[in-house]
């Protein structure tokens, strides 16, 4: 399983490029296979997730919310599985499932289908260490409990 980090250019701005080497020395230091995209006038999110669409990979939404439901929308109906970095302006997604999360910034949480964590340093660490452990039944099980609450509780619709 790779890990897709798709970075979201028009957020991020001047801090791409520092965001794009921390991710870099991470991998590269804990040998993970990982693929870091980055959005742009030229090549928009949507091309970008549709490339890992018939694939198994955990593809990480760098950004915001526009980001997280680009990405998300790409992959309903496969079998990766969707992260978030939240490094939008406004976060609005990630803080409503953030006030669940007490004082646990980094986890898998299987029961709910979801990985959370948060911008503290080294907690992407933790969430990737913890996904690096999961067996192929726990993934594809919790891929398919992730579809079904999307499609029960949230309405991407404006």
């Amino acid at each position: 399983m790779k890990y897709i980090f798709i970075l979201n250019s028009f957020t991020l701005k001047a801090d791409v490029e520092k965001i794009k080497r921390r991710i870099e020395e991470y991998c590269t230091k804990e040998s993970m296979e990982y693929i870091i995209e980055i959005n742009s006038e030229d090549l928009d999110t949507e091309t970008i997730v549709a490339k890992y669409r018939d694939h198994k990979n955990i593809l990480l939404a760098v950004g915001g919310d526009g980001m997280v439901n680009r990405v998300l929308n790409g992959i309903a109906g496969t079998d990766n599985i969707l992260g978030i970095i939240p490094l939008g302006s406004g976060n609005d997604f990630y803080r409503s499932v953030e006030k669940d999360l007490k004082e646990i910034a980094v986890y898998v949480k299987p029961e709910e289908a979801a990985i959370y964590w948060s911008k503290e340093d080294g907690d992407l660490a933790a969430l990737i260490d913890s996904a690096d452990k999961m067996t192929e039944e726990e993934i594809k099980i919790m891929g398919e409990k992730a579809k079904k609450r999307i499609a029960e509780a949230y309405s991407w619709e404006y």
